[in-house]
């Protein structure tokens, strides 16, 4: 009987060896600070991020439901109040065990995942690794959080090419070369499915089957961003399309999209007519 009073004064540690449960709390002002747990797990806070003295609390929520599709690979944290929202992001950081990643997977393959508390509803967050065993992601509100690999929708890849046949003058015309990646991904990072329904504007969404993103490389080297159809920019790198389609790829992780990479054949439109609009057309 004591053991088990013990186990339970000493921070709620399971015992025989379990993890010991976290739940602590700090009060952070607007001048900011930061609060966290013994493994690293922590958040972040900014000056200005509050406007008044606000109890911040991480506590580990085990039995939470985590994200289908996807391999926890760290505790599932609350950080509170939930629901708190913040005007500047606050930056969370969680602990990675590196023992639960999957075969072939490392720490840059783990993607932290929020969603409210008590819900299934997960998100992705753009994530970063902080060192070995730590990740982490800016969010402005408060939910749950835990990091996991996603079972990751497939990003297809292939160049586009022209070649003129039309050789008035004797010059021909010069092929260009570009290059394109998409992929259908739910909001959990997992395959997705194309929806068919012409009335959802070209099939780039469709209740329940998730996002179509796309990037397409020109022969220049730069690269547009669409996601749903709605364009989302310049991707902050160029891509070398003639060499490899793969070179896409790094394009499409820099528009900050999901997925993981396979390859596909080349497609070409040799003998077509003069355009030299080549696979532009791809973007949504």
């Amino acid at each position: 009987m004591k053991t088990n009073l013990f186990c339970f004064a000493v921070a709620l540690a399971a015992c025989g060896g379990g993890v010991a449960a976290v739940n602590i709390s700090q009060s952070v002002g607007a001048a900011g600070g930061a609060v966290a747990a013994s493994d690293g797990s922590s958040v972040a806070i900014p000056a200005s991020a509050l406007a008044s003295d606000t109890m911040v609390s991480i506590h580990s929520t085990p039995n939470a439901a985590a994200p289908t599709s996807a391999t926890v690979v760290g505790t599932l944290y609350t950080f509170g109040p939930e629901g708190q929202t913040f005007t500047t992001p606050v930056t969370i950081t969680l602990a990675v065990a590196l023992d639960k990643l999957p075969a072939g997977k490392t720490i840059s393959n783990v993607i932290i995942f929020t969603a409210p508390a008590g819900s299934t509803n997960y998100t992705t967050l753009t994530t970063r690794v902080v060192d070995a065993t730590h990740v982490a992601a800016d969010t402005t509100h408060f939910s749950g959080f835990v990091p996991a690999v996603a079972g990751a929708c497939t990003v297809t890849c292939t160049t586009s090419g022209q070649s003129c046949s039309n050789e008035m003058g004797g010059g021909g015309c010069t092929p260009s070369t570009g290059c394109s990646c998409t992929a259908t991904c739910l909001p959990d990072g997992s395959q997705g499915a194309t929806c068919s329904d012409s009335s959802t504007g070209g099939g780039d969404t469709c209740a329940g089957s998730g996002t179509t993103y796309l990037v397409f490389c020109g022969d220049n080297g730069n690269c547009t961003c669409s996601a749903a159809g709605v364009s989302k920019g310049a991707a902050t790198t160029t891509a070398t399309c003639s060499a490899t389609p793969a070179h896409g790829f790094d394009a499409y992780t820099a528009c900050g999209f999901p997925g993981a990479y396979a390859a596909a054949a080349a497609s070409g439109s040799s003998g077509s007519s003069g355009s030299s609009s080549g696979g532009n057309s791809n973007s949504h």
